[in-house]
């Protein structure tokens, strides 16, 4: 019985820290939860051309670049022209 308990209380930790480590694991538990503000990070960043990305995952390695939260139960991006620096 003790083997049982030392084993639940391994796999609830492990899923307590890739829940702190990970974004998309939390928002995953969240829509579990019946959460419906599930959000999303984008990431913007220009390339060597000066082409405009926006991307669900980060550019390669030395690039500059913004992240957004976006809400997912919308269906647009903040008007960029209207945000505040």
């Amino acid at each position: 019985m003790k083997k049982l308990f030392t084993l639940i209380a391994v796999v609830l930790l492990g899923t307590a820290v890739l829940a702190y480590l990970n974004d998309d694991f939390r928002n995953w538990l969240k829509g579990l939860a019946g959460s419906s503000d599930t959000v999303a990070r984008a990431y913007k960043w220009r390339d060597k051309q000066g082409v405009w990305h926006i991307t669900n995952t980060p550019p390669p390695k030395g690039i500059p670049y913004e992240t957004q939260e976006i809400l997912t139960n919308t269906n647009v991006l903040p008007d960029p022209r209207k945000r505040r620096e």
